[in-house]
């Protein structure tokens, strides 16, 4: 693969001719498959030194494509996730997480 070209994928690409359903996704392109363009992550945790604390965390993954022409693509992706626990003053701590709260229906 040069510059961005790779051959390999341009000859399966021209052996496909003729058949425009099998180019779909076998084009040849500059995408990487599955590296969305956007990922964001944002939390908060509250809680003292000692004694129960609780958290929430969200985060966010772009549309990726799923092939190099960018002929499929993945669908957004949001997943909030909870954390509540309890530090002991001896140096121990007990936490219970929830993946994702609002039960989100991704990949």
């Amino acid at each position: 693969m040069t510059n961005g070209f790779d051959a390999d994928q341009a000859a399966l690409y021209a052996s496909l001719a003729g058949f425009p359903q099998a180019q779909i996704g076998n084009a040849p392109g500059n995408f990487i498959p599955n590296a969305p363009a956007i990922i964001a992550s944002a939390g908060i945790t509250l809680g003292e030194k000692f004694g129960w604390y609780g958290g929430i965390r969200w985060r966010y993954l772009g549309e990726a494509p799923l092939t190099e022409d960018s002929a499929f693509r993945s669908p957004v992706t949001s997943i909030i996730n909870g954390r509540a626990g309890y530090h002991f003053d001896n140096g121990w701590t007990v936490q219970l997480d929830a993946l994702n709260l609002l039960n989100a229906k991704t990949n």
